[in-house]
């Protein structure tokens, strides 16, 4: 099988699944319900050559809906159309609506978001599956003699993050000397390498509190994704789909891919060789569709369970940064990232009453949160974690959003 050749690619030849798991509760969602299949479904029979965007190399059928991809082995399970919160879990990651480890619904504005780094594709020694690492209790360092609970990562543990790093930059030298950067006025490559540069030196020089560490290291392995995957796209992705060869190429098992509704925007991944899957209506599927074989959708392997003090034992949840489907302000509140005064480093006071530190994990009491009534919760959490303006030019954004233009004209088929 043939596919573009990726950076990612280069350091594994034949990728074996990491065997690592997660440090916290992974939950598996409900499978979607089986219904029987409309007799205008013919799988198995194709007289293409060629599968065309609309046809199903593989498909599912969660009634009323069918999704299908042309070039992908099976299809995960879409969490798209659901109200599920942004939030930071346990691990310091968003769960299943994460558009860093599965995929989401196609946006316009970040184009180069199908390309993400593929959870499980390393082999454990290369040092890009430290990109799913997730740190324990075990790897804080504490400072001594100090009033606040704050340290450091440990020594080895850095270390490795910062062979990542390394590896973003010999892939942002690649980047440059291919003349990508000068032919695009817009180019965003040396903002998010210094971005990902200040999240390993913050998290190398700083001492901070163990909750604060968590959520330190998912921005660094979230800011080197964003590296690789706006490399891949204005290197890779984005000449195929503006100078097409057909046949197309295989898709890629390095890149994440997208869900879509538009099947222009199908046929514009498709012939970029990027995984995509088509949601449309069953009635859309018919006798002339070439449906080769169905599957059922693979769910995720993420942690659900909210961040828990490991020394106290009770929950400290993240705050809530969107609720609502998968779509482009979705997006958004997965590419913020905390700025200092918003960490909670800077957030506690020196000492409190009795004189010890209200710093880190030992040190912090339960949520008040408990004594409003459920609906005012939930009210007041949509209406936090969806203002009317929270994003500004130039915020807190690992990427700003892509301007309508040729570029990103080209996915509209």
């Amino acid at each position: 099988m043939s596919h573009p050749t990726s950076t990612s690619a280069a350091h594994a030849a034949e990728p074996e699944p990491s065997t690592s798991s997660l440090h916290a509760t992974a939950v598996k969602t409900n499978a979607p319900a089986v219904a029987p299949l409309p007799s205008r479904f013919k799988i198995g029979t194709n007289h293409k050559k060629y599968l065309d965007a609309h046809d199903g190399k593989v498909f599912c059928h969660i009634p009323p809906r069918v999704i299908t991809s042309p070039n992908a082995p099976s299809i995960p399970r879409p969490f798209v159309y659901e109200n599920e919160p942004v939030q930071c879990r346990a691990d310091g990651r968003y769960g299943y609506v994460n558009i860093y480890q599965w995929p989401q619904m196609f946006c316009e504005e970040y184009p180069w978001g199908v390309a993400y780094p593929v959870k499980g594709i390393y082999w454990e020694t290369d040092p890009l599956a430290r990109l799913w690492w997730t740190p324990t209790y075990a790897d804080f360092v504490p400072l001594a003699d100090t009033t606040l609970v704050v340290g450091f990562l440990s020594q080895e543990k850095r270390n490795e993050l910062n062979k990542v790093q390394d590896v973003v930059k010999n892939r942002y030298m690649l980047y440059k000397k291919s003349k990508v950067p000068e032919h695009n006025p817009r180019d965003q490559g040396e903002r998010i390498m210094l971005i990902m540069r200040n999240n390993y030196n913050h998290l190398d020089h700083f001492p901070l509190t163990w909750r604060d560490i968590i959520t330190a290291v998912a921005e660094f392995q979230r800011s080197a994704m964003e590296c690789f995957t706006y490399f891949d796209y204005h290197q890779m992705i984005l000449p195929s789909v503006q100078t097409p060869a057909f046949p197309y190429p295989e898709y890629n098992p390095y890149w994440l891919g997208a869900f879509t509704c538009d099947p222009g925007v199908a046929e514009t991944l498709f012939r970029a060789g990027v995984p995509v899957w088509l949601i449309r209506h069953e009635d859309t599927v018919t006798a002339n569709t070439s449906l080769l074989a169905k599957v059922v959708p693979r769910e995720p392997e993420v942690v659900l369970a909210m961040f828990t003090d490991p020394v106290k034992h009770f929950a400290r949840p993240f705050p809530v940064r969107y609720v609502g489907p998968s779509n482009y302000k979705c997006s958004l509140a997965c590419r913020r990232f905390l700025r200092q005064d918003q960490m909670e480093t800077w957030q506690v006071t020196p000492t409190n009453a009795a004189g010890t530190s209200t710093a880190g994990p030992s040190m912090a009491g339960p949520s008040s949160a408990g004594t409003q009534s459920a609906p005012n919760r939930q009210a007041k959490r949509k209406q936090r974690a969806n203002p009317k303006a929270p994003y500004p030019p130039s915020s807190n954004l690992l990427t700003e959003p892509q301007l309508r233009d040729s570029v990103t004209e080209g996915f509209k088929g």
